[in-house]
């Protein structure tokens, strides 16, 4: 991926430090790509994925065993058939084995 940044980038946002399982995404709101990270405490399974307002998922980011760390992913602004989404609010659903997250994106095309 080529991706602009501006003075924070993606190293800063994993130095951040925070609780098990924070989830944040950096730009947003965003147009092309936005990037999804956290930070957990143990290995365990999680699931990270992208739905519209009516709760149907758009697209499955991550869905599977992680290892304790700092990860992130890259939403694409695209559906499971990798077409574009439309200019809108989606809801990014994070599922640890203690708890869930969302968070609200805005794709503005």
């Amino acid at each position: 991926y080529s991706m602009e940044w501006s003075a924070f980038s993606i190293d800063t946002m994993l130095q951040i430090q925070g609780p098990s399982d924070l989830v944040q995404a950096y730009p947003n709101p965003f147009n092309k790509e936005t990037v999804v990270f956290w930070n957990q405490d143990t290995d365990q399974e999680i699931s990270l994925g992208i739905h519209d307002m009516l709760g149907r998922e758009v697209k499955s980011l991550v869905n599977g065993m992680m290892s304790a760390g700092q990860h992130f992913a890259i939403w694409d602004a695209t559906s499971r058939g990798s077409t574009p989404v439309s200019s809108g609010v989606y809801i990014l659903w994070a599922r640890f084995r203690n708890s869930q997250h969302s968070v609200k994106l805005v794709v503005a095309r």
